[in-house]
């Protein structure tokens, strides 16, 4: 079967659509996904910076592990902004985006999302795993904050 060849405006239709895929193409392979992090004080905030807010705080820390992809992370969030405002300066929150802060999430051993640390004196006191009621995070706030922690001055390793 012979084909018939193809009009001027068939080829200029082709070629239009071909430099439209390349193009697309090329524009999906050269662009990242850019993640706006919410967690950083300033836009060049980098993990070593949380890292040593979390060392030098005087006060204790509560660390909440998420990702902007996660549902349960984010059904969390309106519990961890009330505990901010009800224990304002008597804990420093401390909302850790996984994906950005890769190197902090690894330091941490975080495997599952999301995850609440609280750190006092540079020493995990309590983990809390997944999603929980706020009655829990509560109680353990409270048992964190009535806790005697010595300092631990030997850090595992640098982020």
């Amino acid at each position: 079967m012979k084909r018939r060849p193809r009009s001027m405006y068939e080829r200029k239709t082709m070629l239009k659509f071909w430099i439209m895929l390349a193009t697309c193409v090329t524009l999906a392979q050269a662009q990242t996904p850019v993640v706006k992090d919410t967690t950083a004080k300033t836009p060049t905030d980098s993990s070593q910076q949380i890292a040593q807010r979390i060392v030098d705080s005087k006060i204790p820390v509560l660390t909440d592990f998420w990702a902007p992809w996660c549902m349960p992370c984010r059904m969390l969030t309106p519990t961890i902004n009330e505990l901010k405002k009800k224990y304002h300066g008597k804990i420093e929150v401390i909302k850790i985006n996984i994906d950005i802060h890769r190197g902090i999430a690894s330091y941490f051993g975080i495997t599952a999302i999301p995850a609440v640390f609280l750190i006092k004196n540079k020493t995990v006191v309590k983990m809390i795993p997944g999603l929980q009621s706020k009655e829990a995070y509560i109680e353990a706030i409270e048992e964190l904050l009535k806790a005697k922690v010595e300092p631990n001055e030997e850090p595992r390793d640098t982020l």
